[in-house]
């Protein structure tokens, strides 16, 4: 497996919308005229820590956006289900060859 940005960003939105089938999923997100609700996908700033033996780790941050119509009644709510659910089926991202693990 040749691991790329794109395919990574490729299996999180599989993910979502594997679980979630009637919401949309962009990874742009300067998209216009999209439907809420909606995830949008983008990468965060990176940083790369020294490790011991000239080895550097690299921090990916991805963020994921959950984006709700704001007169909705029940805003809150979904929002806390839908954050509890993401915690729990993003703790492991399918690759072509088996899984990364995240955290934070």
């Amino acid at each position: 497996m040749i691991f790329t940005l794109e395919r990574l960003l490729d299996s999180i939105c599989g993910v979502l919308k594997e679980n979630y089938p009637d919401i949309p999923t962009y990874s742009n997100p300067s998209k216009q005229g999209t439907s809420v609700p909606c995830f949008f996908v983008f990468f965060m700033p990176t940083d790369t820590e020294n490790r011991i033996g000239r080895r550097f780790m690299r921090n990916i941050g991805i963020d994921i956006v959950y984006l709700v119509e704001n007169s909705d009644p029940d805003i809150y709510d979904q929002m806390i289900s839908v954050a509890d659910r993401l915690d729990f089926i993003l703790e492991f991202i399918p690759c072509e060859d088996g899984k990364l693990r995240t955290y934070d």
